[in-house]
């Protein structure tokens, strides 16, 4: 289940109240069960950033149908309540080549068609 943080600057609640997008997202986020996506590396190494947050933000991509993993971050990068329901911290989005290395996760190669079941239902 999706933790969101919430901003001083803007209302969630009320920003996903009032947006079909925001709402469609929040619910999608919500209904999608990431338990067995390992969040981060725990092993030696850096951490790095969320894999999760990487599957919300893949997620997204799709539904904005957007074309490139760097418009991707543009995208997020001017919509902080977006970026922080997918659970990254503002101002700290991962650089485009790490985005490419999350498409290791599992959870991939099934991505287009769970979106798609998902999609239909909200």
């Amino acid at each position: 289940m999706a933790h969101f943080q919430f901003s001083p600057f803007y209302d969630l609640q009320l920003l996903i109240q009032n947006s079909n997008f925001y709402r469609k997202c929040y619910l999608l986020f919500k209904s999608l069960d990431l338990s067995g996506v390992h969040d981060k590396n725990y092993s030696t190494g850096r951490t790095g950033y969320s894999r999760r947050a990487m599957i919300r933000a893949f997620i997204v991509k799709h539904l904005e149908q957007i074309k490139s993993v760097p418009a991707l971050i543009d995208s997020l990068d001017s919509h902080p309540a977006l970026t922080e329901m997918c659970g990254f911290n503002m101002g700290s989005l991962p650089d485009p080549s790490q985005f490419r290395g999350s498409s290791q996760v599992p959870i991939i190669p099934c991505f287009k068609t769970c979106i798609t079941l998902l999609s239909k239902n909200f």
